[in-house]
């Protein structure tokens, strides 16, 4: 078993891989095979199979996102954005649409609005205790929407 690990860590091949064909944990595996030393030519086939599998990771992700048509969900929707909310890329190029209300019921709006208009559901909801009102904010992380909305609403 070793012996396997060891060969076709030397053919580099990646950990999650070997664990596969072996029916292994990826633990097990690199426990045998860390000290393996790859050469340049194997390093960067790992390397670019990362970079393609993350590729094809976004791309999967990126198509359930559905694309809004122009209607009355969406009409509200761009109304909360541009008075209570905003679209910003914050630190790390995170791709954010927020919205801030004391309406817990106005926030629930907001929420199912992104939900009909992108397919995108709640990611983040934080309650803040203010001097004489509690508010709500809410956090929705998408890129293809950031993008959406700044090609198409960035001058109004």
């Amino acid at each position: 078993m070793v012996q396997n690990v060891v060969s076709f860590r030397k053919r580099g091949i990646s950990y999650k891989k070997i664990a596969r064909l072996l029916k292994l944990s990826s633990s097990s595996v690199h426990k045998y095979a860390k000290t393996i030393q790859l050469s340049k030519k194997k390093k960067q086939m790992l390397k670019q199979n990362g970079i393609k599998n993350q590729q094809a990771f976004v791309s999967r992700l990126e198509k359930r996102i559905l694309t809004p048509c122009l209607n009355a969900d969406f009409a509200n929707l761009l109304g909360h954005l541009f008075f209570d909310g905003s679209v910003f890329c914050g630190s790390n190029s995170k791709f954010c649409l927020s919205f801030t209300n004391a309406s817990k019921k106005a926030i629930d709006s907001f929420l199912e609005k992104i939900n009909s208009c992108f397919g995108l559901g709640s990611q983040k909801i934080y309650k803040t205790n203010g001097k004489n009102v509690d508010f709500f904010e809410a956090q929705i992380y998408s890129k293809k929407a950031y993008f959406f909305y700044e090609a198409d609403f960035r001058n109004f």
